[in-house]
C-alpha cells in the first residue's frame, strides 16, 4: 500500500518551557481523514518540543501552514539555533514583520496569507503509530517506524487554494 504525504507544510510548534515558537518542514503522512503521522527525528526541534510536552504530560498544539508567502517556506528550512523564532528572523530578512493570525481551534499563530492551515494536537499519552517509508528530496529514505499522531481539529483555506507539494 502506498502512503500519501504532505511534503511542503510549515509545521508550527512551541517549546512548553520557554514559549519559543519553532517552524520546521517535516513530512506528514496522511493516516486517515482526521489524522496524520509526523516524520520528524530526535535531532529536529519540533521533535524535541514534542518530547518536552510529553515529559510534562501536556497535549501539544500544532499548526501546519501550506503555501502563501515563499519566505515562510524558507523559514521552515533554515538551520537556525533552536532557541530562535524563525518568524522574527523572517521579518528581519524581509524588513517588516511576518503577518500572523491566531488559529481557530488552537492557541498558536499562523501566517495570515497561508493557502491552507491545518490545526491540531499531539496527545501526550498516545503511543506512536507505525509509519510507511518516506523518500526525501535528498535521495534518502526513512525507514518505517513509530511516529506521533497529529489529530486535526480544524482546517481553513482560501477560496480556490493552491496546494504546494514537492514531487519525488
Amino acid at each position: 500500500e502506498q502512503a500519501r504525504f504532505i511534503t511542503r507544510g510549515q509545521i508550527f510548534t512551541v517549546d512548553p518551557e520557554t514559549g519559543t515558537r519553532h517552524v520546521g518542514n517535516y513530512p506528514l503522512e496522511i493516516h486517515d481523514e482526521n489524522s496524520a503521522l509526523i516524520h520528524w527525528t530526535p535531532h529536529h526541534v519540533g521533535y524535541q518540543n514534542a518530547r518536552r510536552h510529553r515529559d510534562l504530560g501536556k497535549q501539544m498544539q500544532i499548526a501546519v501552514a501550506l503555501g502563501g508567502d515563499p519566505l515562510c517556506d524558507v523559514m521552515a528550512t533554515l538551520p537556525l539555533p533552536p532557541d530562535s523564532d524563525p518568524c522574527l528572523f523572517g521579518g528581519f530578512l524581509r524588513g517588516k514583520n511576518i503577518e500572523l493570525v491566531n488559529g481557530r481551534s488552537i492557541e498558536l499563530q499562523v501566517p495570515a496569507n497561508a493557502e491552507i492551515v491545518l490545526e491540531g494536537y499531539l496527545d501526550a499519552t498516545e503511543e506512536p503509530r507505525e509509519s510507511h517509508p518516506f523518500g526525501s528530496r535528498t535521495g534518502f529514505y526513512s525507514t518505517p517506524q513509530p511516529r506521533p499522531v497529529l489529530h486535526v481539529t480544524a482546517l481553513t483555506h482560501r477560496a480556490n487554494p493552491v496546494f504546494p507539494a514537492t514531487i519525488f
